[in-house]
């Protein structure tokens, strides 16, 4: 028997690591050459102790100068990123969802089915009707939690509003029957004992 449950998952924050990575780099491009110039100048004008101050100063001053850079590349990264392949509104909304949609992947693959169902589940509030998250969904739901009714009604959202050639339509038409079937294998085997 699984012991993940639908009802009982904790959400978990996630840390912006990729901000705090940034940041980190930023203020190291910025501390070195604040730092040895305040050093420099300290030096020449007091010695040793004014290198030290000269050193402390320049890297107290790193701070704001590395968040003003950080800006800076930001607003430059936005503009070369309008200029090579037009700005994000333009996206559209799938594309914006496809690094959550692999996020919740790799959330899957390493059994982590709570979290990655809540992700998924921040996909489907931005599109309820996206195939590849609502297939997703399903075998979250299935393989996670063991949730046969939630997955069939997932699969039935995407055979319904899939045309029938579509990769969607016939992985979820053959994914409902599995589900059936192991349905039924289980009814059964509980019948026979």
């Amino acid at each position: 028997m699984k012991q993940n449950s639908v009802k009982k998952f904790k959400p978990i924050k996630d840390q912006d690591t990729v901000a705090r990575t940034q940041f980190i780099l930023a203020l190291v491009r910025v501390l070195v050459p604040l730092g040895l110039v305040g050093f420099i100048y300290g030096y020449v004008l007091g010695g040793n102790w004014g290198s030290l101050i000269g050193f402390l100063l320049g890297a107290i001053l790193s701070v704001p100068a590395s968040l003003l850079v950080m800006i800076i590349s930001d607003r430059a990264g936005t503009v070369a990123g309008a200029l090579y392949r037009g700005p994000k509104a333009n996206w559209a909304i799938r594309d914006q969802l496809e690094g959550v949609l692999n996020q919740v992947r790799y959330h899957k693959m390493q059994n982590n089915f709570d979290l990655a169902f809540l992700k998924v589940e921040e996909v489907l509030a931005k599109d309820p009707k996206f195939p590849d998250a609502l297939l997703l969904k399903t075998q979250i739901l299935w393989e996670g939690f063991d949730d046969a009714i939630e997955a069939k009604r997932c699969l039935e959202t995407i055979i319904t509003t899939t045309p029938k050639t579509d990769k969607y339509h016939l992985w979820a038409s053959t994914l409902y029957a599995d589900i059936v079937t192991a349905e039924k294998k289980r009814l059964e085997e509980k019948q026979e004992v």
